[in-house]
């Protein structure tokens, strides 16, 4: 087994207990983890999460305290603004004047406070202790990553957050696909030490 086989099962491991899901005994006051992982990862770590991780923990979620959600972020976007009737629209400027035009046109929509409020929202009925939220590649460069962690962590109090970060995250920073670097974050945690 290589050493990225051992960081999925480490990975399961550790969000499989009951201690870390509920935020206690995990040793940070605020429960927000990031994985990063090489950005040519990123379809063996979603097929690992949704395949695995979530099919066991779901399975035994009911005796063990720990109930998962997953939030694929891409998704959200799309499906906010369908649900908002912009999507249509969206796609036509981005064929008309490009992506830079898109990621423009959709600040107000596809931002940290909106996006955060949606997904709030979307648990609110939800008795989830842990939110795996992946896609984060998909939804570059309308979402910056910092900003929504930000937002969220006054929002998702009672929740602990797992991002999947195709790229490098090193307690200070996240650099997206190992190329693009955002402001500087310091609330969120590697998952794996």
């Amino acid at each position: 087994m290589n050493n990225f086989q051992d960081s999925l099962g480490e990975l399961y491991n550790r969000v499989k207990q009951r201690e870390f899901a509920s935020g206690r005994g995990v040793g940070v006051e605020e429960p927000y983890f990031v994985f990063d992982y090489e950005p040519f990862r990123e379809l063996e770590v979603r097929d690992y999460l949704l395949g695995t991780i979530m099919p066991k923990l779901s399975k035994r979620s009911d005796s063990q305290g720990v109930i998962p959600e997953t939030l694929n972020l891409f998704e959200m976007v799309i499906n906010g603004l369908r649900q908002d009737g912009y999507f249509e629209g969206a796609l036509e400027l981005q064929l008309a004047e490009g992506n830079d035009a898109l990621v423009d046109a959709l600040e107000g929509v596809a931002n940290a406070e909106y996006l955060s409020d949606r997904i709030s929202e979307e648990l609110s009925e939800s008795d989830c202790n842990l939110l795996f939220i992946h896609g984060v590649g998909s939804a570059w460069p309308m979402i910056c990553i910092h900003s929504l962690l930000s937002a969220l962590q006054s929002r998702l109090t009672d929740i602990t957050v797992v991002l999947f970060f195709p790229g490098e995250y090193n307690e200070v920073a996240f650099k997206l696909f190992s190329m693009f670097r955002e402001e500087h974050h310091y609330r969120t945690h590697h998952l794996l030490t």
